[in-house]
């Protein structure tokens, strides 16, 4: 069995964002909006969504969407997490894209200082696939990643590892998932996925909250993480 170079195709990026809780009324919803539109221009495309919501709603359910035209772009905000997905499904080079995630969080970033939106954690997340032209994922994996005697012709197998690292100076992790595309008769045998999530550690936020650390780092922590993202790319699997 050979080691492949894989074409790796990027589906989706997303920034995922955890701010002091919001309060999302009226008066606050057109803030943000006006805000958004203002620094995050292609997302004045489609009408926004304004999603009324009990009280008792989990606060991750987003209460303001956006979304461009093309529908490629959209940012929700929900009352603990504001998440902007930038949909590539496969079109854009690695290169190309991250260039368009750094002018991204620098929009964002003027977004949340005009909104006055403090940030407690950062997650920046690439979900890609790629073929595996001569085998299938679970060979692949069983062949790269585990002790081969162990298992016996498996037909699927998903594998998640952690790294903690130092992202622009704050203890972060860096999430490893991949597994074959789909499940069960769904199942795209020869289809690897692969998310790669950079994010800072839960336990940082409450000295986050009271040092401002994350005030004006969504570009330099975005930046770094990318270079981290893109180095495991390159090495997978050895990553």
């Amino acid at each position: 069995m050979t080691d492949l170079i894989l074409d790796w195709k990027i589906n989706q990026v997303q920034l995922a964002l955890f701010p002091n809780s919001l309060i999302i009324d009226g008066k606050t919803a057109l803030k943000y909006i006006g805000s958004a539109y203002k620094h995050i221009k292609e997302l004045e495309g489609q009408q926004p969504m304004q999603i009324p919501l009990p009280p008792e709603a989990p606060l991750e359910i987003p209460r303001i969407m956006l979304r461009s035209s093309d529908s490629k772009s959209s940012l929700n905000i929900a009352l603990n997490r504001i998440d902007y997905y930038f949909d590539n499904n496969g079109n854009d080079k690695i290169s190309d894209l991250n260039t368009l995630i750094i002018k991204k969080s620098t929009e964002i970033e003027k977004f949340l200082i005009e909104s006055n939106i403090s940030l407690l954690r950062i997650g920046l997340i690439y979900k890609s696939e790629a073929t595996v032209s001569d085998q299938t994922v679970a060979d692949y994996l069983h062949y790269n990643f585990l002790k081969k005697e162990r298992l016996i012709n498996p037909r699927e197998i998903s594998i998640r590892y952690i790294y903690r690292e130092k992202i622009a100076n704050l203890d972060s992790n860096i999430l490893i998932f991949v597994r074959p595309k789909g499940s069960g008769i769904d199942m795209d045998a020869n289809v690897m996925l692969l998310d790669i999530d950079a994010n800072v550690i839960p336990e940082l936020m409450k000295e986050i909250e009271e040092t401002k650390a994350l005030d004006g780092k969504l570009k330099d922590f975005t930046s770094d993480a990318l270079s981290r993202i893109n180095d495991r790319f390159e090495k997978f699997p050895s990553i």
